[in-house]
């Protein structure tokens, strides 16, 4: 079940709206509030957890407002909330402008842009590279240069399936199991430690950095995704995971994002057996007019990419 947390609890205590939590049934109108929660440095307009990622499906939110809305394109305020600096700050883009499909008549629609074929088929880099929309490069891709060390695991094919599933291999390799106490989402504190002792200390969220930034290194787009993941089996609890998507040109009806998770060997395509990933913390617009105290929110899938 999709949950719906205001977020009055963390950030203010003495704000006259009390701390609410819901649940948001699959293709229900569930009224929630749309009221402000400030804090120091950071505006909270609630937000949604536990989102299924259902394999070869999208995600539609449908918000209808007596008002207007800001898309929460600008990670810099969820960055404040973070315990370090993020190179690939974590986010879940639900409710970015780029999945705004249609605002009519007081209804602003959101689509997620995930592939809805079961096999997907890569182009090769130098192809993706060339088809890329100018808002997708500008805001995924950065200038990254890799470690010779860390760039002999990548093939110089420019055949992105080979990529992909060499640096599979031999990236999980370059792991151990240990802890570390900081330098989760920083590419430089990873690379200084794997340059030092040959190895890199960190869980999936050091993974994921680090798969973002060969991403960026090729000239491909990069984002790096908060969730859950859960075993397939019954009474199986979900974990906190972190993961990397990149952005592939598509045909008339837009391109997609696709899933590199290299901690779990999940490449391509979201799993349809074994385990099942959910999106958290998809904070929510900012709603503008403070005379309109609730919004109605629906939302629902299709296995459809226009």
């Amino acid at each position: 079940m999709i949950k719906y947390r205001n977020m009055v609890d963390v950030f203010r205590s003495d704000f006259k709206l009390p701390p609410i939590e819901m649940d948001i049934p699959r293709s229900r109108k569930v009224e929630i509030p749309t009221a402000q929660i400030d804090d120091e440095e950071f505006s909270e307009f609630g937000q949604l957890s536990e989102i299924l990622i259902c394999p070869g499906s999208n995600i539609i939110a449908e918000l209808a407002y007596n008002g207007k809305i800001q898309c929460r394109n600008d990670e810099s305020e969820a960055s404040k909330m973070a315990l370090e600096p993020q190179d690939f700050p974590v986010i879940n883009p639900l409710f970015h402008s780029e999945n705004l499909v249609s605002s009519a008549k007081g209804v602003y629609t959101f689509k997620t842009k995930l592939a809805v074929c079961r096999k997907v088929s890569l182009p090769s880099v130098e192809d993706i590279k060339k088809s890329l929309p100018s808002k997708i490069r500008s805001k995924y891709v950065s200038s990254i240069t890799l470690p010779e060390k860390l760039r002999r695991i990548i093939p110089d094919s420019g055949n992105l399936e080979e990529i992909l599933g060499e640096v599979a291999i031999y990236l999980p390799l370059i792991f151990n199991d240990n802890p570390r106490k900081s330098g989760y989402f920083s590419f430089k504190a990873l690379m200084e430690e794997f340059l030092s002792i040959g190895k890199i200390s960190g869980d999936c969220k050091a993974v994921s950095t680090v798969t973002a930034a060969i991403l960026n290194s090729l000239g491909l787009p990069a984002r790096t995704i908060s969730g859950s993941i859960t075993a397939l089996k019954e009474g199986a609890p979900a974990t906190g995971h972190a993961w990397t998507e990149t952005y592939i040109p598509g045909n008339v009806f837009g391109g997609y994002w696709i899933p590199v998770d290299m901690a779990m060997g999940t490449i391509k395509d979201y799993p349809f057996h074994g385990r099942r990933y959910t999106l958290n913390g998809a904070h929510l617009p900012k709603f503008l007019n403070e005379g309109a105290n609730t919004a109605s929110l629906k939302l629902q899938y299709t296995n459809s990419l226009d």
